[in-house]
């Protein structure tokens, strides 16, 4: 039975995520039942301020969901304490309305609360909103996942699918994520056997085709500023090599993959050929940009996996890769635009090196030490354990 439930509701996740309301809108009134909001009509997009979030179980299992109320929040749990909106059976909903406050340093702006469900430890997810009605996600959970729909064109409303954390990987857990044996590449040979050389230069073209920023380099006063972090080798796929590479930026650091042209990579060696520095090998294609409230401010949008301007360093063992998430403090005269989130070390999924699937962080609290600067990986042969440093 649980299996079958779990198919069900992994194939309405999509309609749940298109929901539109089509029947009315609906505003709090000043009263309200003990445990569930009463509601009445209201006029979108008028200037009532209000839109609803509806919160779809898509897990096996039954849900309980509170609201938390945050800054400039008016609505259902208005008043600081967490109010309990509903226990919700497997594809079931609750709903949750938000309406912005006006005045009183607000004007509707930088509205923020969240969403905590009551299992998986409770952890919070945060959102945010303004006086526009448009609603983000400020977080993504490490124990459970969640999806946010676009607005609704018709009532203003949104649809947040609550889902098992799994549900966020490329595919189910398995060995070659759990327990890498195999070595992602030959780390051996050499790319040009007349110099007796182990390097050289591979030209990946930023085309612009897949959203990609590319790399740069800059510098103040003589000071390395911005420039690509670290890169490593990722999976092969369909004949062709993939890499990883961080780069810094004000405020928004970023990771991009770059994935070799068909025919690009030898077979024999697992190298890609040394065809020379101007003829094109690859391109970008795949971008995680970790933008914050700067990046929001100027009508754009936030990445609820954090903010960081120094992804560094990276390690892969089989699937999984791990990114150092650093922010730079301000060093005058240079300025660097640190982001606003901890230093943590970033898991992903990169089974498939195409389309990497954030899977969750440690904070470096979580690890006892007082800053992340880098990140390695070990594995002890006798035990087949891999050791994090």
């Amino acid at each position: 039975m649980k299996t079958n439930q779990r198919s069900l509701n992994r194939s309405s996740t999509a309609a749940w995520l298109g929901l539109l309301a089509v029947a009315f809108t609906i505003c709090p009134p000043t009263a309200v039942a003990q445990l569930y909001p009463i509601y009445q009509p209201c006029t979108y997009p008028s200037g009532n301020r209000c839109f609803f979030l509806y919160l779809v179980n898509d897990t096996a299992q039954a849900v309980t969901f509170y609201v938390v109320p945050g800054s400039c929040y008016e609505g259902w749990g208005n008043g600081g304490q967490p109010k309990y909106l509903g226990t919700v059976p497997p594809g079931g909903r609750a709903t949750n309305w938000i309406a912005r406050i006006q005045g009183n340093g607000c004007d509707g702006n930088n509205g923020d609360f969240a969403i905590q469900p009551s299992n998986h430890g409770g952890e919070l997810q945060n959102f945010t909103f303004d006086n526009g009605g448009k609603l983000e996600m400020t977080s993504k959970a490490n124990g459970y996942d969640g999806l946010l729909s676009a607005k609704s064109p018709v009532d203003g409303s949104y649809t947040w699918v609550f889902r098992e954390v799994v549900d966020r990987l490329s595919a189910p857990v398995d060995d070659r994520l759990t327990m890498p044996r195999n070595y992602i590449a030959a780390d051996s040979g050499r790319w040009n056997l007349s110099g007796g050389t182990r390097w050289d230069d591979l030209r990946m073209v930023n085309t612009g085709a897949y959203g990609t920023s590319g790399n740069f380099y800059d510098s103040c006063v003589g000071v390395e500023l911005f420039h690509p972090q670290h890169v490593v080798r990722l999976p092969n796929k369909n004949g062709r090599a993939y890499f990883m590479v961080a780069q810094s930026r004000a405020h928004n650091g970023y990771i991009q993959v770059m994935r070799t042209d068909a025919d690009m990579l030898d077979p024999a060696t697992d190298l890609v050929r040394s065809v020379g520095r101007t003829t094109r090998v690859g391109e970008y294609i795949w971008m995680d940009i970790y933008t914050g409230i700067a990046n929001a401010q100027g009508g754009g949008s936030f990445n609820p996996i954090g903010n960081w301007n120094h992804p560094g360093k990276m390690a892969l063992m089989g699937g999984v890769l791990v990114v150092a998430a650093q922010n730079w403090e301000e060093s005058a005269p240079c300025f660097y635009g640190k982001g606003t989130s901890w230093d943590a070390l970033l898991f992903y999924d990169v089974r498939d090196p195409e389309q990497p699937r954030y899977w969750g962080k440690m904070l470096y609290s979580e690890l006892g030490v007082p800053e992340i600067s880098g990140v390695g990986l070990i594995r002890n042969p006798a035990t087949d354990a891999w050791i994090l440093s």
